[in-house]
């Protein structure tokens, strides 16, 4: 908890979002940082914010798709929606950062329960990704006769020649590590060391990122060059965007940690931060034995019989 904190006063002070919700489901003493609620659960007061999401967020689906078939004002509506997208969800989670370190309403039980829905949006995350891995094996095992028997685009190279994406696994490996260091200094009660290590593994995210940017700029195909093309530039682009989501939950965290200093107990946060980087982390070694490793010594066997 904040002690004396100005914001927290400021929160306490004013009769807006919060004041109906402290007076019916909280009690607090003289001071700020007495507060008891109620009862164990969380009733969640007034929020705009998932019905906000949910529409902004359909919406930059729809024009997206609608800006492949050149509708016209399709690409800036969907640029639109999309800044309205980052605005909602940044202020939902502002309200989630006032319930927990500001009102003090996360206890055991809430935590437990973010934790849980935490984990379902992982094994959804982990179907969908499956789907696509469905579709990129089908090819793979069984190629057509179109390209040569060969899984690759007739004329291509197999991209394992090119060392960047090793050196972007490395890389990515590297910053879940140090994530890992962040979290063995928080309990030792380190704040130094385990703000570089943070800062270290949000750089060699970024540094990930920029690696991938090099390597589609040198490739000679396309999204449209036959069914391994588009397969390839839809897993290692959908797997870039989580990528950039889990840096955006790694920087949110640590400039909690730099304002609000979290300790050993009430780190929930950072943690679940952690385990969607290990996720990425998972998913990209996966992606990267299927589409390099797996697809560059079948593309030799097809060659060698042919």
């Amino acid at each position: 908890m904040l002690l004396n904190s100005p914001l927290k006063a400021l929160y306490f002070s004013k009769e807006q979002y919060f004041y109906h919700y402290l007076n019916a489901y909280v009690t607090k003493g003289n001071n700020f940082c007495n507060i008891k609620p109620k009862h164990y659960y969380f009733d969640i007061p007034f929020t705009r914010w998932p019905l906000y999401v949910a529409f902004s967020l359909s919406l930059f689906a729809l024009y997206f798709l609608m800006s492949f078939k050149k509708f016209a004002f399709a690409m800036p509506i969907c640029l639109i929606c999309l800044i309205c997208l980052v605005y909602y969800i940044f202020c939902w989670f502002s309200d989630m950062v006032v319930d927990s370190t500001i009102l003090g309403r996360y206890n055991r039980k809430i935590r437990q329960s973010i934790s849980y829905g935490f984990m379902l949006f992982l094994i959804s995350e982990i179907f969908c990704f499956s789907g696509f891995f469905w579709g990129y094996f089908d090819r793979l095992f069984d190629p057509s006769v179109l390209t040569g028997g060969s899984s690759l685009p007739y004329g291509m190279e197999p991209l394992f020649k090119n060392m960047k994406p090793v050196y972007g696994t490395v890389t990515l490996i590297l910053s879940g590590y140090l994530a890992n260091w962040a979290v063995y200094f928080t309990h030792l009660c380190n704040w130094v060391a385990r703000t570089i290590c943070t800062d270290l593994a949000i750089v060699t995210g970024y540094l990930f990122l920029g690696i991938q940017f090099m390597e589609y700029s040198n490739l000679l195909f396309t999204i449209t060059d036959s069914v391994y093309g588009s397969c390839f530039y839809f897993l290692t682009g959908f797997h870039g965007l989580h990528v950039i989501v889990g840096l955006t939950f790694l920087m949110v965290q640590a400039n909690r940690m730099y304002f609000c200093q979290p300790n050993r107990v009430r780190m929930q946060g950072y943690r679940l931060a952690l385990i969607y980087w290990h996720f990425v982390d998972y998913i990209w070694i996966f992606l990267f034995f299927s589409v390099y490793v797996v697809n560059w010594t079948a593309s030799y066997y097809y060659m060698w019989n042919v």
